[in-house]
């Protein structure tokens, strides 16, 4: 699985760095990579980098909470989890339960 990314500044750029170095003492840990609400509007910031990681990490699942955009690409389905829904209506539910 390859994944390019394209960063909108050096700001930004120094940002994901410092946050993909910070994780990466987590890579020989399990790790959900939970992602709400994220679209593909910007998806290089977030949605990029946790598919790679849970992709490269053996104890990685990857966790997607959207409306309407809830996906995971083939290589990691069987380590993925999609709910499709809005996500104050499936907090409330998980609340409730």
């Amino acid at each position: 699985m390859t994944v390019k990314h394209t960063l909108v500044s050096s700001d930004m750029r120094v940002f994901v760095l410092c946050s993909l170095m910070e994780l990466h003492r987590h890579q020989n840990m399990r790790v959900l990579f939970l992602e709400a609400a994220v679209g593909f509007n910007t998806p290089t910031i977030v949605k990029y980098s946790f598919w790679r990681m849970a992709y490269e990490w053996k104890n990685a699942m990857y966790a997607c909470l959207n409306y309407g955009e809830a996906f995971a690409p083939e290589e990691i389905k069987n380590k993925s989890i999609c709910i499709n829904g809005d996500i104050g209506a499936v907090l409330n539910q998980i609340q409730s339960a």
